[in-house]
């Protein structure tokens, strides 16, 4: 009979505990998190003017064809390697330089590449996308250069 109140009690605690399946919780990730596994491609840069409605795209101008395809890997411990994608400007040109990132505020994504440091305010981020600009002043005021980055 002590048998049986065992079996009876284990049988009811499993009642009580469906799973033993961990649970899949939707914490929110870190920014970081969110950027460090993909391999991020720029698919536009668009300029906004003072006074000047809208604003367009100057990717086309202000990249040249082989530097369009560019892979950015934002890695741990800040490492950012920068590949030349499909297609290389210079063949003696090395296949991937690196560089370093940091996210500050979970805000600003701080770039410093060979030859080239700029600062991003991060305006959107999700899995598969990226919107981040940077302000700079010219004559009629501050123009704003958004980057549009797509995860590859």
């Amino acid at each position: 009979m002590r048998a049986g109140r065992i079996i009876g009690l284990l049988f009811g605690i499993g009642l009580l505990f469906p799973s033993c399946e961990q649970l899949d919780y939707d914490f929110p990730r870190t920014r970081a998190e969110i950027l460090r596994p993909k391999t991020w491609i720029i698919k536009d840069l668009l300029l906004t003017t003072p006074g000047v409605n809208g604003g367009g795209s100057v990717f086309a101008i202000l990249y040249d064809a082989c530097e369009r395809d560019n892979e950015y890997r934002f890695r741990s411990e800040g490492q950012l390697f920068i590949g030349e994608g499909g297609r290389k400007c210079n063949a003696a040109d090395p296949q991937t330089v690196k560089g370093t990132w940091t996210l500050r505020d979970e805000l600003f994504l701080d770039i410093n590449a060979p030859g080239d440091t700029i600062s991003l305010v991060i305006e959107e981020l999700t899995d598969q996308n990226m919107r981040a600009y940077f302000d700079s002043p010219s004559g009629t005021g501050i123009d704003r250069y958004t980057f549009i980055f797509s995860a590859k």
